[in-house]
């Protein structure tokens, strides 16, 4: 066969091109053979065992991206623009980012990265991303993830269906929905910021944070990973099995199980609600600490307690409240108001409350008003108890004793016990004093007004004689071991005496410019209590007659006739009551709190 030229040229393309074939297919089959995974071993290995790979680059030593290894490369066009393609155990690397995935395109030109199928980033600091897909931009170093992604940084574990992730600042967000896993605490939201070396997360819209003991709502939070520290600033339900706290501002420690609230909050529980400018409350003691216009009112909504500052154990239903401390209970026809230095409520052995006041206390009501340095309530026996100089006024009335006890029966004033230099003055115009003392005095109420007296052990008294126009006429004085007197319309309308009785009469001529008083006598109206005061914050504050020359203006109530058969046997005492009564813990009184707390109102942990 005779070879021409024409022949010859054939010849020569066809092979040059097989030759360059043969060159395509010779380093397909190297790059696979390099890179084939071993089925045996692990396919995607860890970020401690890639960081011996020769490859591994520092963070930010480069902005290329480098692929390490695929089953299959092969070239297409996108827009004029020649993309790899990669397919079967990619290997990418980026700075010190790895990339795994079952198939990609690597946009070499632009710098991009598209990753499908079970997509694994494992980046610094043992943050590792997987999902679905992921567009990566290595310029911006910028990550569009979606769909199953779950991004893991040590215990916290983020869930989403999709997610932006920023390598530079290390942080990534989902606004579509997410949950974030730390332990035993679940946060869900709609929006979410995770940023990785701060430890924090920021979580926006239906927030809820679940943790064993309480579950927390909200709709902005902030969370340290680290610390398990929530932080809040907008309406917040923390919700227990105790109860639920109503919030604005504040941080809840799950780890440590404190709260702290800024701004009005409310604690609700099956007993009381509490309200206060700020709270701090620790689970493992059972400890909260309030500050600023407290309130708190108890189970039966007609009782409360105001105050500036206050303490409470809620194990044993413990409270303490002083500054400005003023306790009301509500009652049909009547509220009634005591004041004190310091406050305290708590439940005996028998879980019955009990109320204690301390330091100038003074209490009102409409038609009896007290002062006393303490006093103890009993909410069971509505038994009140004034001690340390107490004094009380009912009408015109003034009672003082070393102790006082008052029985209460359907919000009213029923009984009361005077015990040891019992004394009761009534003022007469500027004539003098209607008087009456002795050992111990037993009282009996109708309508919250004194209706009559018995007065037992070295009776004495002074009263004055008014004719029917109302004008004196003279001044009886009596001595006895026991008296009954009987009042009408706030003065003495009849007195009866024990056996052999002492006394005198005096013409009101005799003794107009005497002295008549007995030994004790001691008028000290202008420290009566008045209605009290209500200041522009809402706080209760006491008022005092202060000028002798005020008068009364206490509505007079109609009362029974004076011959009815009063009987003036006083409540037992139960034996529970008893022991209170004689403990060295209601007669040991605590000093004034009021001017000592500065120091914890600035550290309301300590």
């Amino acid at each position: 066969m005779q070879l021409n030229v024409n022949h010859i040229k054939y010849f020569w393309t066809r092979g040059i091109y097989y030759v360059f074939v043969l060159w395509l297919l010779a380093g397909s089959l190297e790059l696979y053979g390099q890179e084939k995974p071993n089925k045996i071993q692990e396919k995607r290995p860890s970020l401690e065992q890639l960081s011996a790979d020769p490859n591994h680059q520092a963070e930010g030593e480069t902005k290329q991206i480098q692929i390490l290894n695929a089953d299959v490369l092969t070239f297409v066009r996108r827009n004029g623009e020649p993309i790899q393609k990669l397919i079967g155990n990619v290997k990418i690397l980026q700075d010190s980012t790895y990339f795994f995935c079952d198939s990609a395109y690597h946009l070499e030109q632009a710098n991009r990265l598209e990753a499908y199928g079970n997509v694994r980033v494992l980046m610094p600091d043992s943050v590792e991303l997987v999902a679905d897909r992921i567009e990566y931009d290595a310029n911006t170093r910028i990550a569009d993830v979606y769909d199953h992604i779950t991004l893991t940084d040590n215990d916290v574990i983020l869930t989403t269906d999709r997610m932006i992730y920023d390598r530079n600042e290390k942080f990534g967000k989902y606004l579509r929905g997410g949950e974030l896993l730390n332990g035993q605490d679940t946060l869900t939201s709609i929006t979410g910021y995770y940023y990785s070396q701060e430890n924090m997360a920021y979580f926006r819209q239906k927030v809820k944070l679940k943790s064993p003991d309480y579950t927390l709502t909200t709709d902005t939070l902030g969370y340290n990973t680290k610390t398990k520290v929530a932080y809040f600033i907008s309406p917040t339900l923390i919700v227990s099995d105790e109860g639920e706290i109503l919030a604005t501002v504040g941080e809840y420690d799950s780890e440590n199980k404190e709260i702290e609230l800024f701004g009005r909050s409310t604690v609700k529980d099956s007993t009381y609600i509490l309200t206060a400018d700020s709270l701090f409350y620790k689970d493992t003691t059972s400890f909260g600490r309030a500050i600023g216009n407290i309130f708190i009112q108890q189970e039966d909504s007609t009782f409360e307690i105001r105050g500036q500052y206050g303490t409470f154990k809620r194990d044993t239903d413990e409270s303490m409240v002083t500054k400005e401390a003023v306790a009301i209970q509500y009652m049909d026809d009547d509220t009634l108001y005591m004041f004190a230095d310091t406050l305290f409520s708590y439940k005996d052995s028998t879980e019955n409350r009990i109320f204690r006041a301390y330091h100038e206390v003074s209490f009102y009501m409409n038609n009896m008003q007290g002062k006393a340095d303490s006093m103890v309530y009993f909410f069971s026996d509505s038994m009140m108890i004034l001690y340390t100089d107490p004094i009380l006024w009912s009408e015109a009335n003034q009672l003082t004793g070393d102790t006082i006890n008052i029985w209460m029966k359907n919000s009213q004033a029923d009984s009361m016990w005077v015990g040891n230099s019992s004394f009761l003055a009534t003022e007469e115009d500027t004539i003098g004093f209607d008087q009456i003392k002795g050992k111990e005095m037993r009282a009996k109420f109708r309508d919250n007004k004194l209706v009559r007296l018995h007065v037992i052990g070295n009776s004495e008294s002074i009263y004055f004689n008014k004719n029917e126009e109302g004008g004196y006429e003279g001044m009886n004085k009596c001595l006895a071991q026991e008296m009954f007197i009987f009042f009408k319309d706030n003065e003495v309308s009849k007195i009866r005496f024990s056996a052999n009785p002492e006394g005198t009469y005096h013409p009101i001529h005799e003794i107009l410019f005497e002295t008549n008083e007995l030994e004790g006598l001691d008028w000290r109206i202008i420290e009566k209590p008045e209605r009290p005061t209500v200041g522009e914050s809402g706080i209760f504050s006491p008022s005092f007659r202060g000028n002798p020359a005020m008068a009364d203006t206490i509505p007079s109530l109609s009362i029974p006739p004076e011959d009815m058969d009063i009987d003036d046997k006083l409540p037992q005492i139960p034996a529970s009551r008893e022991e209170v009564l004689k403990s060295k813990q209601l007669m040991n009184r605590p000093p004034k709190l009021e001017g000592k707390i500065e120091a914890t109102e600035k550290n309301p942990k300590e």
